[in-house]
C-alpha cells in the first residue's frame, strides 16, 4: 500500500497539506523532510497559480526551511527565505486581508524577522 495520498480527495489519513506526499512519505506530523517538499509545492504551484493554499503551504514551508538553513549556519540563505516568504504573504493579503491563516502567518513572520533584526546601539 502507497503512502501518497491525496488529502483533499483521497480517504483514509489526513493532514494539511494540500497536495499528495511521495510514495513512501510518513504522514506523521513533523516526520517529512521540508526540503523534499519544497520541489513539488514549487511544481504545483507552476501548474495552479492562482491555487492560494498551495501558496500558503509554501510560505509555511520556507519558515522551516528558514528555520533549518539557520541552524546550519546559513544565516543569508534563512534571511532570503523570510523576505520571499514575506514577499509572497505581502501578495496575499492584498488579496484577502482577513484570512486567519496569512494572518497568523504575518505574526509568525513578523516575530522571526524581529529576532533577527541587528540590535540598535
Amino acid at each position: 500500500m502507497s503512502l501518497a495520498r491525496n488529502p483533499l480527495t483521497d480517504a483514509g489519513p489526513r493532514t494539511a497539506l494540500p497536495f499528495p506526499l511521495p510514495d513512501g512519505a510518513p504522514l506523521e506530523r513533523g516526520t517529512v523532510d521540508p526540503r523534499m517538499l519544497e520541489p513539488i509545492v514549487r511544481q504545483l504551484i507552476e501548474r495552479d497559480p492562482l491555487n492560494m493554499r498551495l501558496k500558503t503551504c509554501w510560505i509555511s514551508l520556507q519558515f522551516a526551511l528558514a528555520l533549518l538553513d539557520s541552524r546550519s549556519g546559513r544565516h543569508g540563505r534563512a534571511e532570503r527565505r523570510l523576505h520571499g516568504a514575506s514577499k509572497s504573504l505581502n501578495e496575499l493579503l492584498n488579496l484577502d486581508p482577513d484570512n486567519p491563516v496569512l494572518l497568523k502567518q504575518q505574526d509568525y513572520l513578523d516575530s522571526r524577522m524581529l529576532q533577527s533584526a541587528p540590535a540598535s546601539a
